[in-house]
């Protein structure tokens, strides 16, 4: 709770998107809790929630209420390429979070990374969404794609078998361990995930090519990178 208090003022974030829950863990709560010392997030406007559970009160509203009433004004894109895009916050190893500023520059960069990446592929994607793993190099370079990405509340094998096939994911990115255990979920067969051609991993290792197999893929990409830079 402390982190994200600490990083909404910082920030000085004016909505927040969230899903309601994971499983036992209530995100909603959390933020209820947040909210009841206003003084310490008084830039926070809104609360969306893309799944709600149940009514909502404010200033909480429900992703389809946000979408209706948002601007129609088209937006300006930004032509200084120094400019800051978004911030992603970091811990690093000591005291409270800190704001990693990213420029249009850095955003830039996805032009590398989507070099294996195949017009309207759809991901599946594991990695965290608060890193760069996720919300850049996968998000961001599947949307220079055209494609789409498929998430879950929280990592579940059996039911990712299920997404995988009833999209029909041609991409999956994750820590490389996940694909061992949608290997060995129950009710997996490679027929079901037969639409997976490249994996967006961390590490990749001789020892994996087996699993990799398992998978049908036909191609593993890995790298490294820090949310800092």
């Amino acid at each position: 709770k402390a982190p994200l208090r600490h990083t909404l003022s910082d920030s000085g974030a004016r909505v927040l998107i969230t899903q309601a829950r994971a499983q036992e863990f209530s995100y909603l709560d959390t933020i209820r809790a947040i909210l009841r010392d206003r003084k310490g997030v008084p830039a926070l406007e809104h609360v969306v929630v893309a799944r709600p559970d149940g009514p909502l009160e404010a200033p909480f509203l429900a992703w389809q209420s946000f979408e209706d009433n948002a601007s129609e004004r088209e937006p300006q894109p930004e032509r200084n390429p120094r400019k800051m895009a978004y911030i992603l916050y970091t811990s690093g190893t000591t005291s409270l979070p800190k704001g990693v500023m990213l420029s249009h520059a850095n955003l830039n960069n996805c032009f590398n990374l989507a070099g294996d990446l195949e017009d309207g592929d759809i991901a599946f994607n594991v990695y965290p969404m608060f890193a760069i793993t996720g919300c850049h190099n996968t998000v961001l370079a599947l949307a220079l794609k055209g494609g789409g990405v498929v998430l879950q509340e929280r990592f579940d094998a059996v039911e990712a078998v299920e997404l995988i096939e009833k999209h029909r994911c041609t991409v999956i990115g994750g820590i490389v361990y996940v694909l061992a255990d949608i290997v060995n979920a129950r009710g997996f067969t490679p027929q079901r995930v037969s639409s997976l051609r490249l994996a967006m991993i961390f590490p990749r290792r001789p020892e994996h090519l087996q699993v990799l197999n398992a998978l049908g893929l036909k191609k593993a990409g890995t790298g490294y990178g820090m949310t800092e830079t």
